[in-house]
């Protein structure tokens, strides 16, 4: 069997962020382990840097497939529009030249684009198809009025047909499938569906070097690492800042860059103890959350999130800090199992939550044995044979 993984934005360690594994290089690794071929298809833009690739080169690498594409300066824009079409016809015709019945392939949503092209191409050549839902787009469009009206209808119907062709879905979240399912897009009879969160491993830092100014750290710090976009709104940070006087006992760092970076040192330029480090590799990433208090979230959104472990969720709790979010719950199901993660600022305020990451005066909002459990049943080997058994098979 040949597996290919499709995903026009993804996010590869050669990256200009270096970041660590995301999920579809993880699938893809895991695929070349267990199949005789996998590939990956990946657009030639760096999509979180706004940037062409300067190369692809990581351990396993081989077996990726680059599609060149015009990029876009803003990442909500016409241009990322017809990014998104150059790509979804480029890996069409690939999937015509291509893919025969015995072929799998997995296209990730977003984008709607790379999903509509590949669901189409199954038409004429009858492969397996799965798609993996990573998000619940265009629910979290920025903005509103008539634009966001309007491609929403747009992605619908776009979405409504290639649903009604895919053969299997994997939701990163069981609130993804209640999204959808909700949107009347499953209708199709016998669509097989399974959750398969991302995988979770605990950081092991005792062997970095990355060297930081420890000046940060005067005081106890609580952090956000991420890029700096319209998904967050950490003017949010500056509002609990202003209203609660025991917000100076600490230090914010905010590591990341994007299109809102000018747009918030601005807003927190007299505010000493909010620091930007701008895009730091993620060995220091490592080292500033194993520093912190604890870490920090906001999102523009929250609503759109429901029961969902966003990316961000999910790499704040491998480092098993106290974790304060704005998101509506902090008890997510996952497979009809309940875990705490986090303390929701929708259930409490900011001022409780910090004093008590500051003296640990109810160690429940660590949610150590909860984090540990979510960590365990998510683990790695337990995820790879969902995938692998369960989906591809």
């Amino acid at each position: 069997m040949r597996v290919f993984i499709i995903r026009q934005q993804a996010v590869v360690p050669s990256d200009y962020s270096e970041p660590k594994e995301w999920r579809e290089v993880i699938f893809f690794k895991w695929a070349k382990d267990y199949f005789e071929k996998a590939e990956l298809w990946i657009s030639d833009f760096d999509h979180y840097s706004l940037k062409k690739r300067k190369k692809v080169d990581f351990e396993g690498s081989e077996g990726v497939r680059i599609f060149k594409t015009p990029g876009y300066k803003k990442t909500v824009s016409v241009w990322r529009l017809f990014d998104s079409w150059v790509f979804g016809i480029k890996i069409f015709a690939a999937a015509l030249n291509k893919f025969n019945k015995k072929d799998t392939v997995i296209v990730n949503l977003p984008t709607p684009e790379s999903f509509f092209a590949i669901s189409i191409a199954k038409f004429f050549k009858g492969f397996k198809l799965i798609v993996d839902v990573r998000d619940n787009w265009p629910d979290n469009f920025p903005g509103g009025g008539i634009i966001k009206f309007f491609f929403s209808l747009y992605v619908h119907v776009l979405n409504k047909i290639s649903f009604s062709i895919v053969d299997k879905v994997i939701w990163m979240s069981d609130g993804l499938y209640n999204n959808h399912k909700n949107k009347n897009l499953l209708k199709k009879k016998n669509l097989e569906h399974k959750t398969i969160p991302n995988s979770f491993k605990k950081v092991d830092i005792t062997n970095q070097s990355y060297e930081i100014n420890n000046d940060i750290f005067n005081k106890p710090a609580i952090s956000f690492f991420g890029t700096l976009n319209l998904q967050f709104d950490l003017k949010l940070l500056k509002e609990c800042l202003d209203s609660d006087p025991k917000s100076k006992e600490f230090n914010y760092i905010i590591a990341g860059d994007g299109s809102e970076l000018q747009y918030l040192k601005e807003l927190f330029k007299e505010y000493k103890n909010v620091i930007f480090l701008g895009r730091i590799p993620y060995d220091c990433v490592q080292i500033i959350a194993k520093k912190s208090k604890g870490l920090f979230l906001l999102y523009r959104d929250p609503e759109n999130y429901q029961n969902h472990i966003t990316n961000k969720v999910r790499e704040y709790a491998e480092f098993r800090k106290p974790i304060i979010h704005n998101l509506e719950s902090n008890i997510f199901t996952i497979s009809k199992n309940k875990y705490q993660i986090g303390y929701s600022l929708h259930d409490g305020n900011f001022s409780e939550a910090i004093s008590e990451i500051k003296y640990n005066k109810n160690p429940a909002i660590y949610n150590i044995e909860s984090l540990d459990n979510f960590c365990r049943n998510l683990s790695e080997d337990v995820l790879k044979k969902n995938f692998l058994d369960e989906i591809i098979t």
